[in-house]
């Protein structure tokens, strides 16, 4: 490493490259929002944020008289997620074929069952726009508590890791 650095530099700066690259194409971002959605502690942030977004946008659109299949595909692309943009897509189909929007979407085993319920009760009860209102103000909460603890726990391990570096140094001098 130490007489070929500059070849070590240049593949880590053509991978890193590749791989962004790799990124923006179809299949790159499908498993890279897959993995967003199975990682440890991000991921069910990254679903509640998607489906706070769906939520949000879905809701306008039905409140504003858009119809449904239309508001329902704009939903899906505010996402920002392949997999909620294929699943919302599935159901965009089964509802234009007269399935109930909230089958699919549990069907999809993306949404919590707490989603899919209050969506059925809504198509119901005919209030679809205020269920789904009520869906986001549940999920901006919840999203909102999560970055909270998220960060309450970044504190005491940013203060490790500080501490193992100036421990580090110290041994080292």
């Amino acid at each position: 490493i130490r007489g070929y650095w500059y070849v070590v530099g240049i593949g880590a700066f053509f991978g890193i490259k590749g791989l962004k690259q790799w990124q923006k194409t179809e299949k790159g971002r499908r498993v890279c929002d897959r993995i967003k959605l199975k990682m440890p502690l991000l991921g069910p942030l990254n679903r509640k944020i998607a489906i706070s977004r769906m939520t949000r946008t879905f809701s306008a659109m039905v409140q504003a008289g858009v119809p449904i299949l239309s508001g329902l595909q704009t939903a899906g692309r505010v996402t920002g997620n392949m997999i909620f943009m294929e699943v919302i897509s599935g159901a965009v189909i089964k509802v234009n074929e007269g399935i109930r929007l909230s089958l699919p979407l549990e069907q999809s085993g993306e949404f919590p069952t707490m989603v899919t319920h209050m969506i059925a009760a809504g198509e119901e009860s005919g209030n679809l726009d205020e269920m789904l209102r009520q869906i986001t103000t549940f999920y901006d909460r919840d999203i909102e508590y999560a970055v909270q603890r998220l960060t309450g726990m970044l504190e005491p391990l940013l203060t490790v890791v500080l501490g193992l570096i100036v421990g580090f140094v110290l041994l080292a001098l």
